[in-house]
């Protein structure tokens, strides 16, 4: 069965109920049931939630989901079971699991859950050509799909550049580091429950070149809302039992090795705990310079995937064997594709920024948008189908530079 937590808040909506206030109420049932060591009654719940049996059993796998097994007074969480008397009138897709027992039926669903993420790249804000109100847009089109969560492949900033006429495409005020710093702080948009994980580019690296400092980690000290992943590598090391100091500070010292400009999280349903989710996606900000065909690129950085992975040291499957992300997102090159490579769903992530001289005289690529995935998968990880698309770019009226004249 799929299930879409997104949609059926919907239709709970519909029915006249909050969401998370039915869930609540569920939750206190289903958790006194596994306490019994008995299944749900389905169509008890159904009176409660007044949706459909179908949806109705859904909605029970994400509230199973999310009651801790420290809730169960000291009871092993049994398998997630529902019961009916009868299976008339059920609809059924052929993936239940179906027991007879005294009282009627015993279900039990293989689940596959819905979620949808924004990919984006390149914003290079503080350059004259940035465009925080496409992102805004951007920002409230997750909301509006319930995307909670942003991933971008680096280049947050435009940087402190070595050649001084570059300057020249850098705002007044985001001369200098402390200006771009501010802008991204104050101009990067915040809406409830959806956060922003990032990685470094090589503009924002010009600030560390230049001057020592590493803006991503300044941004993310500022803002809950966003995540910069070399940051929070180094951060959980501090958090781990079981290590004695010498060794914990090899790993330490070895966190702070990396570059900031390769990174990883694992994605998955928003209603389960972030240890259980599996799916991984890994972001990626090359250094070099881009190819005329738009696949080669990433069909060559996927032909050496494994001098990437072996930098992580848990890029594993819930049971602990090293595998392949599901997912690898690029940036850089300010190109806008997708392929499935070697079994890895491979993007390039396009730019939100503006054109400028620099990309019309090159001839360069500029592909202006972002990636809006919904991927349904298993709560292993494994995707099971991934539907993208390639959203253009709002360009507020205001920032078009130049008007077709008349011939008079």
């Amino acid at each position: 069965m799929n299930i879409d937590e997104h949609i059926l808040d919907q239709k709970i909506v519909r029915v006249g109920k909050r969401p998370e206030e039915l869930k609540t109420v569920l939750q206190e049932v289903i958790t006194q049931d596994l306490i019994n060591e008995k299944p749900s009654d389905l169509l008890a719940l159904c009176s409660q939630t007044g949706l459909s049996p179908e949806n109705t059993q859904a909605l029970y796998q994400i509230v199973y989901d999310r009651i801790p097994e420290t809730a169960l007074n000291g009871k092993k969480k049994r398998a997630a079971e529902v019961s009916v008397r009868s299976l008339d009138n059920l609809t059924l897709d052929g993936t239940e699991q179906i027991k007879p027992f005294s009282h009627g039926y015993r279900l039990s669903i293989d689940p596959s859950y819905t979620f949808r993420l924004i990919m984006v790249s390149d914003t290079h804000i503080g350059s004259k050509h940035d465009n925080i109100e496409g992102l805004k847009e951007m920002f409230d089109r997750a909301v509006n799909i319930g995307a909670k969560l942003v991933l971008h492949s680096g280049d947050l900033t435009d940087g402190a550049f070595a050649h001084r006429d570059m300057y020249l495409h850098l705002r007044e005020e985001c001369q200098t580091h402390d200006g771009q710093y501010e802008r991204v702080v104050k101009h990067w948009p915040k809406r409830d429950g959806i956060k922003t994980y990032f990685i470094a580019g090589n503009h924002d690296h010009f600030f560390q070149t230049n001057v020592g400092v590493d803006i991503c980690k300044h941004i993310a000290l500022a803002r809950e809302d966003m995540v910069y992943l070399k940051s929070e590598s180094i951060d959980e090391v501090f958090s781990r039992e079981g290590y004695d100091r010498a060794k914990l500070q090899e790993v330490l010292e070895s966190k702070k090795m990396g570059s900031g400009r390769v990174g990883a999280v694992r994605i998955g349903p928003y209603h389960l705990p972030p240890d259980q989710r599996n799916t991984i996606s890994m972001l990626l900000h090359p250094g070099d310079g881009s190819a005329r065909t738009l696949s080669y690129k990433p069909q060559k950085i996927v032909e050496n995937l494994e001098l990437l992975m072996h930098s992580f040291e848990n890029i594993t499957n819930p049971g602990g064997k090293r595998i392949k992300p599901h997912i690898l997102q690029i940036g850089h090159y300010h190109k806008a594709d997708m392929n499935l490579l070697r079994n890895v769903y491979v993007f390039q992530s396009g730019t939100m920024k503006l054109a400028d001289e620099f990309h019309e005289t090159r001839n360069l690529d500029n592909m202006m948008g972002y990636w809006i995935l919904e991927i349904n998968a298993k709560k292993e990880g494994d995707i099971v189908r991934l539907a993208e698309r390639f959203q253009q770019a709002y360009v507020d009226p205001t920032r078009y530079t130049r008007t077709v004249i008349s011939v008079k």
